[in-house]
C-alpha cells in the first residue's frame, strides 16, 4: 500500500509539472505576439500566392493527347453500374482520355486501335468469342488489358482464365475484410487496412506460378491485384471488388500497372483544418472534462487542448487553417449582431497565424446555408433553416465583416460548411455575393446531407477543395480512405473540432489523451508514408487543387525517352511516375524526381514540357 501511494504521489507531481509547463509554453507564446506587435510586426496569413482562376480561365481536368483506352461496361449489370461512376473518374482524374462502349446496346470496336482495354463488368459472356478475340491481341500485338471487377465463373471465363494468371476457381465469392499492399506497391504499404461492413465480392482462386501478386488480404489466402506477362502484352486484374468513393485509390494503383510507365498528376498537399476555431468557447456535455482534467472547458482549451496541437504543429511542420464562428445562437432571420468578446479570438488566432498557419471562415453561427428544409432534414443535427437567401446574405456578410475585423492583417479566402451542408442556394450566394471567397472545403465522401466534392474548379471558378478525414478517432473506414487517397491524388486533408470533448459520438469518452494519440499516430502514419508531401493552409491546399485540375498531359515515348506535355500550366505541377518494365531514368529535362517507395516517383515538373531520358545498354 505505501509503494502504491508512495506511486500515486509521485504521478500527481508528474501531472502538476505537465500541467504548469503546458501553461507556460501558451503564455510564452502569446507574449511573444504582444512583443512583436508592439515592435511593430504584424502576421500575415499564409496568403495563396498563385492567382486564382476566374470564371472565364477555367480547364478543368482536360485529358490531351490521342485516346489510347478503351472501357468496356454492362448498362444491364447493377455492380458493373455502380463501379463506373467511380472508374469515370478515376480515369478523368488520371488524365486518361478513353472511349467507353456499354457491351449490352453496342458493337465492339477494334482493339487494335487501343493500347489498354478495360473490363468493368462481370459477365464476359456478354461478349462471348470477343473475349477470346481480346486475349489474342494482348498476346500477340502487345495490348494491356485490366480486369477492374472480379468476374463470375461462366464457360467463356473458364476457357480464358489461365492466361488472366488463374489457376483455379472456386464457385463462390470469398469476403473480404482487408487489403494489404506488397512493400513498395503503393504508399502505406506493408499494413493492413480493414474493411467495414465487409461482404463476399472477391473471386476465390488459386494463381499461376508467373503471376506477380501486388496486394492480398491480411492472410495472404486471396490475392486482390495482381499481374503477369501474357505473350507479347500485360494482363492486370483487380479482385478487390469495392468501388466507393474511399476506394478510388486501390483501383487507380491497379489501372498504374498496365503501361510500361504510367504518369498521372497529383496534387501533392497536406492540410489540417480545425473547424470552430477560434469561437466562442461552446457549451456542452463537460462530463469528461471533468472526470480527466477536473477544469472548465475554457481552462481545458487553454491548457491542454490547444498546447497540445502547438507541440504537434512544431513536430510534423502541420499549418491548422482555423475556421472563423462568431457565434453559437440558433437566430435564422437575418438579424445579425457583432460579437465585441475578441480576447479568445485575438489569444488563439494570432498565435495560429504566428505559427504559419492561416484562418478561414466557417459561420456566423453554426446554422448551415440552407432555405429550404424539403430537402434537408436537418433535425437530426439540431439545426435550423434560414427564413430566406437575404438572411443568409446578412449573417455572411456579417462573418467576413467581422472577420476583418479581429485580423485586419490577414486575407480570408476559404469557406468550410458548418457540418458540411451546403444548399445549391447557400453555394450560389457565395459565388455571386461574396467575392473574397475563392474556396469551398467541404467532405470528399457522400453523405445524407452532406456537399460533397470532387478536386477540381467549378465552372463559377471557385476552387473545390474537400476535406477527406476527420476527428481523433480514426476508424478502419478513415484509415483506408486516407490510405487510398494518398495513392489516389497524394492528398491528405482532415479536420477536427476543439469541441470534440463535448460530444461522445466524436470520441470523448475515450478522454483527450487518447485522442491525441490517435491523432498523433495518424500524423506519425503519415510522415512515414510521405515524408516529403508539401504542408500547406486551406489556401495553399485550393492553389495546389487549381494547379492539379487545369493541367492536361499530352505523353508521347519511344525507346530511349519519354516527353510530358503539360497544358493548361498554372506552376508548380506534380505526377505520379510507376516503372513497371525496370526501365532506369537517365537524364530529367525541366523536371525533378523523387522516389517514393518501390517502383513508384514523384516528379515535380518546373515548366509545361518535361523529357525523361531512358538508360540504354
Amino acid at each position: 500500500m505505501k509503494n502504491r501511494n508512495r506511486f500515486r504521489g509521485k504521478l500527481n507531481i508528474k501531472l502538476r509539472y505537465l500541467t504548469l509547463i503546458r501553461i507556460l509554453v501558451a503564455f510564452m507564446a502569446f507574449a511573444l505576439i504582444l512583443v512583436l506587435q508592439q515592435a511593430g510586426i504584424s502576421y500575415n496569413s499564409s496568403k495563396f500566392s498563385d492567382n486564382y482562376l476566374g470564371a472565364s480561365e477555367v480547364v478543368n481536368k482536360q485529358t490531351a493527347g490521342t485516346t489510347k483506352c478503351l472501357l468496356l461496361y454492362d448498362s444491364q449489370d447493377l455492380v458493373s453500374n455502380d463501379a463506373i461512376v467511380q472508374y469515370r473518374m478515376i480515369l478523368k482524374d488520371m488524365r486518361v482520355a478513353y472511349d467507353e462502349v456499354d457491351v449490352s446496346k453496342a458493337q465492339l470496336p477494334a482493339f487494335t486501335s487501343y493500347k489498354n482495354v478495360v473490363i468493368a463488368f462481370t459477365d464476359i459472356n456478354k461478349i462471348g468469342i470477343n473475349a477470346i478475340n481480346l486475349l489474342d491481341w494482348v498476346e500477340n500485338s502487345g495490348g494491356h488489358l485490366l480486369v477492374w471487377l472480379p468476374m463470375s465463373k461462366s464457360t467463356v471465363f473458364q476457357a480464358m482464365f489461365n492466361k488472366l494468371g488463374i489457376d483455379d476457381m472456386g464457385d463462390t465469392y470469398a469476403t473480404i475484410s482487408s487489403f494489404k499492399a506488397v512493400d513498395g506497391f503503393m504508399l502505406g504499404s506493408g499494413t493492413t487496412y480493414k474493411i467495414d461492413d465487409a461482404y463476399e465480392v472477391a473471386m476465390t482462386v488459386s494463381l499461376t506460378d508467373d503471376s506477380r501478386v501486388m496486394a492480398s488480404t491480411e492472410d495472404g489466402r486471396v490475392p486482390l491485384i495482381w499481374y503477369r506477362t501474357c505473350g507479347k502484352g500485360r494482363v492486370v486484374v483487380d479482385n478487390f471488388g469495392y468501388t466507393g468513393k474511399a476506394y478510388r485509390g486501390i483501383n487507380a494503383s491497379a489501372y498504374s500497372l498496365l503501361d510500361d510507365i504510367s504518369i498521372y498528376p497529383v496534387i501533392n498537399a497536406s492540410a489540417f483544418y480545425l473547424d470552430d476555431f477560434p469561437s466562442p468557447v461552446p457549451s456542452g456535455d463537460a462530463t469528461y472534462i471533468n472526470r480527466d482534467y477536473n477544469v472548465s472547458v475554457a481552462e481545458f482549451y487553454s491548457k491542454y487542448w490547444w498546447p497540445d496541437l502547438i507541440n504537434l504543429a512544431d513536430k510534423y511542420k502541420i499549418k491548422f487553417t482555423g475556421l472563423i464562428i462568431e457565434n453559437y445562437g440558433d437566430d435564422t432571420d437575418g438579424e445579425v449582431y457583432r460579437n465585441n468578446s475578441l480576447g479568445d479570438y485575438h489569444f488563439y488566432g494570432d498565435m495560429l497565424l504566428h505559427m504559419g498557419g492561416e484562418l478561414g471562415y466557417h459561420g456566423y453561427n453554426h446554422q448551415p446555408l440552407v432555405t429550404d428544409e424539403r430537402h434537408y432534414d436537418l433535425d437530426d443535427l439540431g439545426y435550423s433553416v434560414w427564413d430566406s437567401e437575404d438572411a443568409m446574405y446578412k449573417a455572411l456578410k456579417e462573418l467576413t465583416e467581422f472577420s476583418a475585423q479581429a485580423f485586419p492583417a490577414t486575407d480570408l479566402s476559404v469557406y468550410v460548411p458548418p457540418s458540411n451542408v451546403l444548399s445549391p442556394a447557400g453555394r450560389q450566394l457565395i459565388s455571386k455575393k461574396i467575392s473574397n471567397i475563392k474556396a469551398i472545403s467541404s467532405t470528399y465522401l457522400p453523405g445524407s446531407v452532406a456537399y460533397d466534392q470532387e478536386f477540381e474548379v467549378a465552372s463559377d471558378g471557385i476552387i473545390e477543395a474537400p476535406r477527406v478525414v476527420s476527428g481523433a478517432i480514426f476508424d478502419d473506414y478513415q484509415k483506408i480512405t486516407a490510405f487510398s487517397e494518398l495513392n489516389m491524388h497524394y492528398v491528405n486533408s482532415h479536420f477536427m473540432h476543439p469541441d470534440d470533448l463535448l460530444d461522445e459520438d466524436r470520441g470523448a469518452a475515450l478522454g483527450w489523451p487518447t485522442l491525441y494519440k490517435n491523432i498523433d499516430n495518424y500524423c506519425a502514419w503519415l510522415q512515414k508514408n510521405a515524408p516529403s508531401i508539401r504542408q500547406t493552409t486551406g489556401s495553399g491546399m485550393a492553389g495546389a487543387v487549381k494547379n492539379y485540375a487545369s493541367m492536361g498531359l499530352d505523353i508521347s515515348e519511344t525507346d530511349e525517352w519519354l516527353h510530358i506535355s503539360v497544358s493548361n500550366y498554372m506552376g508548380p505541377a506534380y505526377v505520379f511516375v510507376r516503372i513497371n518494365n525496370g526501365a532506369i531514368i537517365k537524364d530529367i529535362y525541366g523536371g525533378k524526381i523523387e522516389k517514393l517507395t518501390g517502383n513508384l516517383y514523384l516528379l515535380e515538373l518546373n515548366g509545361s514540357e518535361v523529357s525523361l531520358i531512358k538508360k540504354t545498354d
